[in-house]
This record gives C-alpha cells, structure tokens and sequence, in this order.
C-alpha cells in the first residue's frame, strides 16, 4: 500500500509519524511552555504535591495480605479512584515519607473493587519484607 502513494503523500505520512512520537514523548516526560509554566509528564508525577496529584494518587491505603507477587491493599472509606483501572502500571509508596529514604513498589493492578485493590508485584516481594497494617500505602499512576 505504501508503495502506491506519491512523494508528497508519503511526506505528509512522515509528518504524523513525528507528531504522534512527541506526543508520546509529550505526555510520558512533560514539557516547558513559553511562559515558564512546566508541564510534568506521567514520569515526573511525583515532584507535584498531594494537592495537584488529584486523580492521580489514592492515599491512605492499608496492607491486608500479600505473598511474593501480589499485594492487597484496603482503601479508605469515600475514596474517588476514577482515574485507576485494571491493568494500569502504578507505584506503591509511602507519601509521608521522602521518596530517597524508602523503598518505591512498582505493579500492575489486577482487581480493584470499593473496599479493595490487589496489586500484582513485577520484580517480587523480598520473603524479609514486612507490611504491617499501620503503614500507610499511596499509589499513583
């Protein structure tokens, strides 16, 4: 198909190709506008504070159970989650605490209901690692 498009065709094809790459690009690293306001993507979350994380993060999450690959985490009553779904790639971590002081989770959920979201642990969960049911969890997307 490719073959049967003239040059100023296939020139145009090349120009989407690139806008949809810094899109891609866009959305994952953020970005600086003209008027200094900064843009921070999927992968710079988390310099924003609690407040501009809104829909992004669910916060006081307690640990119920968990094994070597998977965590289950009760969420706080009246918590909003819209923004989370099956499947999505998020981190676990403890937001009271400074992020170069403690250790950041990263999974995937695998089912999430009101009272409940069950996290499936890509690297595993060291066998020495203790959740207690105090600890508060945040993940965020």
């Amino acid at each position: 198909m490719i073959r049967n498009i003239g040059d100023y065709e296939y020139t145009w094809f090349l120009e989407q190709v690139k806008r949809v790459s810094r899109e891609i690009w866009q959305v994952k690293l953020g970005s600086s506008s003209t008027n200094n306001e900064h843009f921070y993507g999927h992968n710079a979350l988390w310099q924003l504070s609690p407040e501009e994380k809104s829909g992004k993060i669910i916060s006081g999450l307690r640990f119920s159970e968990h094994d070597t690959r998977a965590l289950k985490l009760c969420l706080p009553p009246q918590q909003d989650i819209t923004d989370f779904r099956v499947g999505d790639i998020v981190i676990l971590y403890d937001q009271s605490r400074r992020i170069d002081h403690q250790e950041i989770i990263r999974g995937v959920i695998e089912s999430m209901d009101r009272e409940q979201i069950e996290l499936r642990i890509r690297a595993g969960i060291k066998k020495h690692r203790r959740f207690g049911k105090s600890i508060n969890g945040d993940i965020e997307s």
